[in-house]
């Protein structure tokens, strides 16, 4: 299991095995504005990263999060 999904699962309040990566945000009922800031937040403490809050409220998908983090990862 990635470390990013197990972050993601957290963040939504599922188990790691219910992510699926071309499921989209809005099926996860704790992906509102809150769970959006929690991310960015679990995101800057597990990989010291800071995302735009526009890049991650325009993600659809698990995947397209994901890419989020590894592209933005020295």
């Amino acid at each position: 299991m990635s470390k990013f999904i197990e972050l993601f699962a957290s963040v939504v309040e599922v188990s790691p095995e219910e992510i699926q990566p071309d499921a989209a945000l809005q099926t996860f009922s704790a992906w509102d504005s809150l769970g959006r800031l929690a991310f960015i937040c679990a995101v800057d403490e597990q990989y010291g990263l800071q995302l735009p809050g526009e890049a991650v409220r325009s993600a659809k998908t698990v995947k397209e999060l994901q890419a989020l983090v590894e592209t933005d990862q020295p």
